[in-house]
C-alpha cells in the first residue's frame, strides 16, 4: 500500500503542476507496461485538459481518444547511415 500511496501522491503532484498548462508528455516504450501506461495517461488526460500524450508502443494503449500512427522501419541502408551518424556524434573519429 505504501508504494501505491506514493504513486498516487506523485500523480496528484504532477496533475497539480500541469492542470492549467498546455504540455506534451512523451511516454516511450509503453509496450512493456501497457496497462499501467494506459491507466496513467487516462488519469492524467482526465485531470489536465491542456496536456497531450505521445506514447510509443508496439501495442495500442486502448484509451479514449487514442490515435494510432504506424511507423514503418527505415530501409537497411538509411538505418545504417543514421546509426553511424549518431555513433560518430557521441564518439568522434
Amino acid at each position: 500500500e505504501g508504494l501505491r500511496s506514493t504513486a498516487v501522491d506523485g500523480l496528484d503532484r504532477l496533475c497539480g503542476a500541469l492542470e492549467d498548462r498546455e504540455a506534451l508528455l512523451v511516454l516511450d516504450n509503453c509496450e512493456h507496461l501497457v496497462e499501467d501506461a494506459a491507466r496513467f495517461a487516462g488519469l492524467l488526460l482526465g485531470r489536465c485538459p491542456g496536456v497531450r500524450v505521445l506514447a510509443t508502443s508496439r501495442e495500442a494503449l486502448g484509451i479514449t481518444g487514442e490515435v494510432l500512427v504506424p511507423v514503418e522501419p527505415l530501409p537497411a541502408e538509411a538505418a545504417q547511415r543514421l546509426f553511424l551518424e549518431r555513433a560518430r556524434a557521441v564518439r568522434p573519429g
